[in-house]
């Protein structure tokens, strides 16, 4: 790019995990008609207070909104809509929602 930065909108395992889960529904013979992928980050914090980066990304992710794609599209829906319980493997109860990620970006 002309101002020497990079935009990467996921890298890791997270996107890894999620668009390979996509494009493995999408490869079947009978194409899904609404498809909903949950990542669930685990991320280690130490007691205290949060980062300023962590804060900021958090408080900007609320403020901009969720995402979901539709029609193809990639649209605006409200930050935290859409929860649902999920119970992990190890028998956590987390809850996600709907956010502008770059897992959701990525596939």
């Amino acid at each position: 790019m002309a101002t020497g930065r990079t935009l990467v909108c996921g890298a890791g395992f997270g996107v890894l995990a999620t668009e390979s889960i996509l494009l493995h529904l999408l490869a079947g013979e009978e194409q899904p008609s609404r498809v909903r992928i949950d990542a669930v980050a685990s991320v280690e914090v130490e007691p205290g207070a949060l980062g300023e980066a962590l804060a900021a990304t958090i408080v900007h992710a609320l403020r901009d909104g969720g995402r979901e794609v539709r029609q193809g599209r990639l649209v605006r829906v409200r930050a935290g809509g859409a929860a649902e319980r999920l119970t992990t493997p190890d028998g956590d109860v987390v809850t996600t929602a709907a956010m502008g990620s770059g897992e959701l970006f990525a596939a």
